[in-house]
């Protein structure tokens, strides 16, 4: 469930990232795809072009918006630094860029560097040093050999799927992915804004994205990715702002001196447990019309509901998926494990996907020893497909059981 500005949004990226890989726009009218609320909506002023003359769907302001402007936005964000800027560069003296950069499925992220944007404007403004700020687009659109050694990338990456990178960022890691090392590499760091529930995966883009810039010699002003983790909070606002707070001190630290945490949020072998995670109660049920739109009614209590807050609805496995692990690994359903404060039947029910593949299968039994076409296919069998068909006659003692367990996947 998303809301129409979200989804145009979402759309306008995906038509943005395409329309800069192959030099076209898709297809289709925006005026047709644009919600009602018309010209509110930003996908709606994507139509058309080339002879575009806006005419705004809203009534008319009672007052000036110029002047409601002026009296409603800050002095620092009205005034400009272009005149500074371009004094500088007729004086052949460099100005460094802050480059914001972002990548997601979603919104999110997207949401995540427009407001990095505006915050860094309002801090580069207090300061004597001038910076460039450019404005937030899709990682796709970054050209490293254009970066300066004093320009500064931020990337805030999600991951999507099962840890893989975002579509709006495929391109950039196959072009660099192999590259040499770069000649005069730029300052970057990387805020990645995962959810922990998804255990192995927790990140995973963010950390590639790491990984290649630190393997393409680009200097991290941290000394890895700096962890989101939207299990509990998404976004993570607090995490976003204490990554704000350090970026602010290295680049700015000068101006803006704060005392940097003791150790920085890592991703490590963090988890969160569902048992963690607020939840919701289902009140109601309704369906006004048979073929209607089925209307569900929940209770968050006394939790707030924050921008771009959402509900995350975690599907158990089949209760008949789940008797067939239980026989195939000799388990009753209340049995009890050391290493997991649930029983058996529901640790298999809510907390494994069995429709997904095994990580790694260090576990199975003369796994080293099978056929390069053995091994691919275990590889590649969901989870309950191994357990209940590919199985050598073993003892499934309390350890077996165990690593068995903690190569599934999350759910």
């Amino acid at each position: 469930m998303v809301d129409t500005l979200s989804s145009s949004i979402e759309y306008m990226n995906f038509d943005q990232d395409r329309t800069a890989e192959k030099g076209y726009r898709l297809p289709a009218d925006p005026y047709w795809l644009a919600p009602p609320q018309g010209s509110l909506v930003p996908l709606w002023h994507e139509g058309g072009a080339p002879n575009y003359q806006p005419k705004p769907m809203i009534c008319r302001h009672v007052q000036d918006p110029i002047k409601v402007w002026h009296r409603e936005t800050p002095a620092h964000q009205r005034s400009s630094k272009k005149g500074l800027i371009k004094t500088l560069a007729e004086a052949n003296e460099s100005v460094p860029r802050i480059r914001i950069f972002s990548c997601s499925a979603g919104v999110n992220a997207g949401k995540m560097a427009h407001r990095l944007h505006e915050k860094l404007q309002r801090l580069v403004h207090e300061v004597d040093d001038p910076y460039e700020i450019e404005h937030e687009k899709a990682l796709n659109q970054l050209d490293l050999d254009e970066a300066g050694p004093e320009d500064v990338i931020l990337i805030i990456a999600s991951t999507t799927g099962r840890g893989d990178i975002p579509g709006n960022a495929q391109r950039f890691v196959r072009k660099y992915e192999s590259a040499a090392p770069l000649k005069s590499p730029p300052r970057f760091s990387c805020f990645a804004n995962g959810d922990s529930t998804y255990g192995d995966s927790y990140n995973a883009a963010g950390s590639t994205i790491q990984q290649l810039m630190t393997k393409l010699g680009c200097r991290p002003l941290l000394g890895h990715c700096f962890a989101g983790d939207t299990a509990q909070h998404n976004p993570d606002w607090e995490s976003f702002g204490h990554w704000l707070e350090n970026i602010d001190h290295l680049i700015l630290g000068n101006h803006h001196k704060i005392d940097l945490p003791t150790s920085l949020t890592d991703m490590g072998e963090k988890t969160t447990t569902l048992s963690e995670m607020p939840t919701a109660t289902l009140t109601r049920v309704q369906r006004l019309h048979p073929e209607g739109v089925l209307q569900i009614t929940l209770d968050i209590g006394d939790k707030p509901y924050a921008e771009m807050d959402h509900i995350k609805i975690l599907a158990p496995n089949p209760d008949h998926e789940v008797e067939i692990a239980l026989k195939a690994l000799q388990l009753s359903p209340d049995q009890a494990f050391d290493w997991h404060h649930q029983p058996a039947k529901i640790f298999l029910s809510r907390y494994a996907d069995l429709d997904h593949s095994f990580k790694r299968l260090d576990w199975y039994p003369d796994f080293t020893s099978l056929s390069q076409y053995q091994q691919d296919k275990l590889k590649t069998s969901k989870a309950l497909t191994v357990l209940s068909t590919s199985m050598p006659s073993v003892p499934f003692t309390a350890p077996l059981i165990e690593a068995i367990c903690k190569d599934m996947a999350s759910i």
